[in-house]
């Protein structure tokens, strides 16, 4: 009768040789179960990845489920985990449509020699327009966005990115009077937003080229707007406006008639679908996060350690908000989110009853003397200035609260 533990052997016993009380598999040695987490630490110990590690096991070691175990121990290592390699791109996901000219816009920032500017296109025509940014706070990108739907109207739509520009409460306060539907993208995946961000490229080659031709840029600007698209047969002029523009080149009056162009829907859904044919060439479908899932959050270009959360809830399409173990919450897309089966651990402080939490020396501002109860000795008197609340450290320095938090309650 053959013991349980010794059933998942039978059917390669033949295989099986004993030399010098060592079991060997071909020329693999046979792990027993008490050293086998043993063996996957010393296989671990450069972390040199899953892959790797398993390839080093095969040529040496053998026991049953080996792979799995192996598999298992690695994707939990922190260290791995915090250096993981970049997802490949998933499928296009094209925005809907715009069904006529301004209906739908995107903005967005950038910086061109030093300066800021604001970028506001038109989904359906990809007529854009730029903005001399004198501060990048909400209120003056406000000022910018009245100004064009004054001249153009109320859109439909509005997409930005998640910068604080387009997150403020004034900001928020601004689309809701004006009953605009405002869409945000996942920080750090600025291709959500890629109608502002083709824009926004567009715009810096045209100031670009100006400047080193010593040429006027809103004339360059001008004769871009009055370019046939590729793909269409009419300029974003033409689709914006429903005429051509004038410019320094010499035209016939009837061309500059208004007329309203066809075709342009039709070409819009050519035009998504050879992106998204192209696109999708290299491109993956990753499995959708559930609420509750560990995930390992990709870094900024700054830091290189990927930064271990949990998923709190599903945002939008492939974007989420998660929160990290030291509590900062955040939104991703689904690119830069690596699911993994650690632990999550949050770092909470305990809550220490009231009598056992340490309290600080409080100088009173009446300069009351404070007793210090160790050394049974008087501690000296200290006025602060003015009124304001001070804090006495071991080793004697005392810390007061700055100013500008006069009107504030600290703890």
């Amino acid at each position: 009768m053959i013991k349980p533990q010794l059933q998942c052997y039978y059917s390669f016993r033949e295989e099986l040789t004993l030399y010098n009380g060592v079991v060997f598999k071909g020329e693999r040695i046979v792990i027993p179960a008490a050293l086998r987490n043993t063996m996957i630490s010393k296989l671990h110990a450069s972390h040199l990845g899953i892959q790797g590690s398993l390839r080093r096991a095969r040529e040496a070691f053998y026991w049953p489920n080996m792979n799995e175990q192996i598999t298992e121990f690695m994707s939990k290592c922190d260290v791995c985990n915090s250096y993981k390699t970049q997802q490949r791109k998933e499928p296009m996901v094209s925005h809907n449509r715009p069904t006529r000219a301004w209906e739908s816009i995107a903005s967005d920032l950038f910086v061109f020699h030093g300066k800021d500017y604001l970028v506001t296109t038109d989904r359906y025509s990809n007529f854009f327009e730029v903005d001399r940014l004198y501060s990048k706070t909400s209120t003056e990108v406000i000022t910018k966005l009245k100004a064009h739907i004054a001249r153009y109207g109320i859109p439909n739509e509005l997409m930005t990115d998640n910068g604080p520009n387009f997150t403020s409460r004034e900001f928020k306060q601004f689309t809701d009077i004006y009953n605009i539907e405002h869409v945000t993208s996942s920080p750090t995946y600025a291709q959500s937003n890629g109608k502002a961000e083709n824009s926004v490229k567009t715009a810096k080659n045209i100031m670009q080229k100006a400047l080193d031709a010593q040429a006027d840029p809103y004339l360059a600007l001008l004769d871009f707007r009055n370019t046939p698209t590729e793909g269409y047969s009419t300029s974003p002029a033409q689709r914006m406006l429903n005429r051509r523009t004038r410019t320094l080149l010499p035209i016939s009056n009837k061309l500059l008639q208004p007329e309203i162009p066809t075709g342009v829907q039709q070409s819009l859904k050519v035009n998504q679908a050879k992106q998204a044919f192209y696109y999708d060439k290299t491109a993956k479908e990753l499995k959708p996060l559930k609420e509750g899932d560990v995930v390992r959050v990709k870094p900024k270009e700054s830091d290189k350690k990927f930064v271990k959360a949990k998923v709190e809830k599903q945002v939008d399409i492939r974007s989420y908000q998660i929160k990290t173990e030291d509590g900062r919450v955040f939104r991703r897309n689904r690119k830069d989110l690596h699911k993994t089966p650690e632990n999550y651990n949050p770092s909470i402080l305990p809550d220490l009853p009231r009598n056992q939490q340490p309290q600080p020396k409080v100088i009173s501002t009446k300069a009351v003397p404070v007793s210090a109860d160790r050394n049974k000795q008087q501690a000296p008197m200290i006025t602060p200035t003015a009124t304001e609340e001070s804090i006495k450290t071991r080793s004697g320095r005392v810390v007061r609260k700055p100013t500008y938090l006069s009107d504030f309650v600290t703890q």
